[in-house]
């Protein structure tokens, strides 16, 4: 499977094209009311206008502050994204879905039980 960075961020992040080579959406490091979260889909490399500490970075960098992970796990986690196309746990969004297909089949939810 091909790595491409943007399907990563995309995980996490809700992002709409902006321009020719950037995506943008709400950032998840901070309240967002307006998007300021912007990914060069490019360079795979993404900033922050609106955090304190001017954050951006590639995807590393990004998995690292989201988890609050040292690096080296955040580049294990990036580094088997690449190689299987997913996160080596699920994300939010994959657990809600889960839950809902659960609650949508009571026998399954009975025999967890």
């Amino acid at each position: 499977m091909s790595y491409d960075s943007v399907s990563l961020y995309h995980k996490f992040v809700q992002l709409q094209p902006f321009n020719d080579t950037q995506l943008r959406g709400l950032c998840p490091f901070h309240k967002d009311k307006v998007p300021s979260f912007f990914v060069n889909f490019q360079t795979g490399q993404w900033h922050c206008f609106g955090c304190s500490d001017n954050s951006g970075g590639g995807p590393v960098k990004f998995i690292q502050l989201y988890f609050d992970v040292s690096e080296k796990i955040a580049q294990y986690m990036v580094d088997y994204y690449k190689i299987h196309g997913q996160l080596c746990f699920p994300t939010d969004v994959e657990v809600s879905k889960y839950v809902q297909q659960l609650n949508s089949q009571p026998a399954v939810l009975q025999g967890l039980s």
